[in-house]
């Protein structure tokens, strides 16, 4: 099974893009990241592949800061 993760430089850009995907109804969730992946942040989001897609458009047109997406298989 195939995870994505939205990495980005500090927890409060995860609390908003958060807030920015919940409100346009897809489906995140805050989690650690994993320990195989690195990042600035200790917080990032899961969510489908399916809707990674839409999400990074829905994050630019917000203005909220990525570092970067990554799949991992699980």
């Amino acid at each position: 099974m195939m995870s994505t993760y939205i990495l980005f430089y500090s927890s409060n850009y995860t609390a908003w893009a958060e807030n920015v995907l919940k409100d346009a109804g897809i489906d995140c969730n805050a989690v650690t990241v994993p320990r195989d992946i690195s990042a600035e942040c200790g917080s990032c989001l899961k969510l489908s592949t399916l809707d990674i897609a839409e999400a990074l458009k829905l994050l630019e047109n917000k203005h909220v800061p990525i570092d970067r997406v990554e799949k991992i298989e699980k």
